[in-house]
């Protein structure tokens, strides 16, 4: 009979410390949840990014994705080529140099640069030479 009741209440004490580790646990996951949820710094929804473009080739064909959000073109650019225009969030930067019909052999380089961080380069050569770069805005 002493047994039984000592049985008890140790089911009792048990079953309490089960009551009081899951109120702790939703507890911090509570806590937790309100610090990974910081209002103060929101992400911005369309945020722009300084762009530039650059291409070294002979004489290139180039086609481009512009502020507008469409492909512009270029044709029969000598030497360097720089481009600067500012896109938003989500856009994809992107360029592509070919070699124009007058050049049939040479070198191409294409650059992207976002917020004056060097993001994408390609290089092409030979005769019918192309070049892509390309880079997924965040």
């Amino acid at each position: 009979m002493l047994i039984d009741i000592f049985d008890k209440q140790i089911k009792k004490i048990n079953n309490m410390k089960k009551i009081y580790l899951g109120i702790l646990g939703l507890s911090i996951i509570s806590i937790l949840g309100l610090f990974g949820c910081n209002s103060n710094n929101p992400q911005p929804i369309n945020q722009t990014y300084s762009v530039k473009y650059v291409v070294n080739c002979p004489e290139c064909d180039i086609d481009y994705w512009n502020e507008y959000q469409g492909v512009s073109e270029v044709n029969n650019q000598p030497g360097l080529w720089e481009l600067n225009l500012t896109l938003k969030s989500k856009n994809l930067a992107y360029v592509n140099a070919r070699l124009s019909n007058g050049s049939a052999s040479g070198n191409i380089l294409t650059k992207i640069f976002v917020n004056g961080v060097l993001e994408s380069e390609s290089t092409g050569s030979g005769t019918g030479a192309m070049a892509t770069s390309t880079y997924n805005l965040p």
